[in-house]
């Protein structure tokens, strides 16, 4: 059975050593499979550790908004951010190590807001 399988909203803050969601292998809790949250709408990540987002974001089909503030050792946001057909706002500020944004974000037909603050390279390529 998924984990949280009526979640629709996942804060995560002051988390910097946070890398991804594979469990522990030493604490005998079963698997290893990171939850799906495949009702999740609302995502927000501060002073969260990722480098890239995580691989296990791309099975986020119903997210309709992700904030990301303050985490200074993301680098990238994947091009399967363009996957996301519910998506409807990105808000990123205090990203200091931020590469361009994916042009794949420029596809995505339910895009209302995006809203990029204090990035230094967190810009669209194709703008």
């Amino acid at each position: 059975a998924p984990l949280f399988p009526s979640l629709r909203e996942l804060r995560l803050w002051k988390m910097p050593k946070l890398k991804g969601w594979q469990r522990d292998s030493r604490n005998n809790m079963g698997s290893a499979r990171p939850p799906s949250f495949s009702r999740l709408e609302h995502l927000a990540l501060h002073k969260v550790g990722f480098e890239v987002l995580p691989d296990e974001f791309q099975g986020l089909s119903s997210l309709r908004s992700l904030e990301i503030q303050r985490c200074k050792r993301l680098k990238e946001i994947p091009e399967w951010i363009g996957n996301f057909t519910s998506f409807r706002t990105l808000y990123i500020y205090g990203c200091l190590n931020l590469m361009p944004l994916p042009k794949q974000i420029g596809n995505l037909p339910n895009l209302e807001l995006i809203s990029i603050k204090r990035c230094r390279g967190a810009y669209a390529e194709w703008w």
